[in-house]
């Protein structure tokens, strides 16, 4: 588990701070360095597991890799000479990062107000800031980054009026391009129809820069159908290209191959089968993956771990008793613990886990990924950095801000999956 330390932009004996603001500091710091109360699954996991990268001089993060191996040969016994050989294998991804920030204050009158109260000014405000900026981050998780039908087409975004999120009524302000935004999961797990640039690396010109998308073929039998440019002559599915993906307008290859749906709206939806998720699994080995997680709409969860994993879920084989699921979650050793909501596939070592954010945006898809090969990147210092409060030159205001520099990034599209096209009720 990554452990956050925060930053400072000065000593804490600033001398123009309110003694009672001042006084609040300490015990506030740990909800405000962290993720807020009410993070979701996948949000945790992913902050959880961060990791840190600098920027270059143009505010990019740059990411030297290098890919394949040389050539082998047989010889023969004796005298021999070697043939060798150097192969450009050498290549830069590129990603810029995201600043999102949150940002509350005070003023003397709010302290009047609030001097008898039994509700805390700076601890309702300290909270308010730091929750904004978690559903932020539970939203753009899974958001249809970019496609207006769901995001509208004004400078923010309600979240509420897309995800049902309960009592926190929070707006994303100043919406930038989609490229400015911190980039959801299905941003980077999303089909080869058209063609697409991510990181620098287009996936038209490389066939190990693509994620595996498939639809589910449950009961009708044989394998998943790969969501591609064939699509359109599949029977049955003539007409799901164009309601699965988009193909930008202007020709701007990072904004084709959206998905817009995970095929709720469509015809012949199927329960999948273990062999449709197997399938899957089998497609995550072909990438470099070490620890693939399996992220399930709470409906999709329950039907996997009931009807297809339920006496081994269900009970302990020993004596048959209820099994201590939060004492045995999977996901511990990663960071987080929801109890009873993950289960491990001991075949190919995959964790599937229920994440309640899926049930509105894609509650007809499982999303497969490996924790290595994609992660959230913070550039040092601004992961997040805590700017306390500080009181604005000729006001009654006091100011607290809190500003993540970071950013999602891919580095094994064959370790990134989605199965579609699937039902669970």
């Amino acid at each position: 588990m990554a452990v956050t330390l925060p930053t400072f932009a000065d000593n804490l004996q600033h001398p123009n701070w309110d003694q009672r603001i001042t006084a609040a500091v300490p015990q506030l710091l740990e909800g405000v360095v962290e993720f807020g109360k009410y993070a979701k699954p996948t949000a945790q996991l992913f902050w959880d597991n961060k990791q840190y990268v600098e920027v270059d001089t143009d505010k990019r993060f740059r990411i030297n890799w290098s890919y394949g191996g040389a050539d082998v040969h047989y010889g023969t016994p004796g005298t021999m000479s070697f043939n060798t050989e150097i192969k450009d294998s050498l290549s830069t991804m590129i990603a810029s990062p995201a600043v999102m920030y949150g940002a509350t204050s005070v003023n003397d009158f709010d302290l009047k107000i609030y001097a008898n109260s039994l509700h805390d000014l700076v601890a309702d405000r300290t909270f308010r800031m730091n929750q904004g900026l978690t559903e932020a981050n539970n939203y753009e998780t899974w958001a249809k980054t970019g496609y207006t039908t769901s995001e509208g087409t004004g400078t923010e975004i309600d979240i509420d009026s897309v995800i049902t999120s309960g009592i926190n009524s929070v707006k994303i302000k100043n919406k930038p391009a989609v490229g400015s935004r911190l980039l959801s999961i299905p941003y980077f797990i999303r089909p080869h129809v058209y063609g697409h640039t991510l990181q620098n690396l287009s996936s038209s010109d490389n066939n190990f820069w693509r994620s595996h998308i498939y639809l589910a073929k449950g009961s009708t039998g044989g394998e998943p159908i790969p969501v591609d440019a064939n699509l359109s002559s599949v029977s049955g599915h003539s007409g799901s290209l164009a309601a699965l993906v988009t193909q930008a307008s202007d020709s701007d290859a990072a904004e084709n191959d959206m998905l817009k749906s995970s095929m709720s709206a469509l015809a012949d939806l199927e329960f999948p089968t273990l062999g449709d998720i197997d399938f899957m699994l089998e497609k995550m080995q072909e990438g470099n993956a070490l620890q693939i997680v399996v992220a399930c709409p709470p409906a999709a969860y329950n039907y996997l771990a009931r009807d297809f994993f339920g006496a081994t879920l269900g009970q302990s084989a020993a004596n048959q008793r209820p099994r201590a699921m939060d004492s045995q979650n999977p996901l511990t050793d990663m960071g987080l613990n929801f109890t009873g909501s993950a289960f491990q596939h001991s075949g190919y070592g995959a964790i599937f886990y229920s994440d309640p954010t899926l049930a509105t945006t894609w509650p007809n898809a499982l999303w497969f990924f490996d924790m290595d090969s994609l992660f959230i990147a913070c550039v040092n210092d601004f992961g997040p950095k805590i700017y306390p409060w500080h009181h604005l030159p000729n006001s009654t205001v006091d100011v607290m801000a809190k500003l993540l520099w970071c950013q999602r990034i891919v580095k094994d599209r064959k370790a990134t999956g989605a199965l579609l096209n699937c039902k669970f009720r």
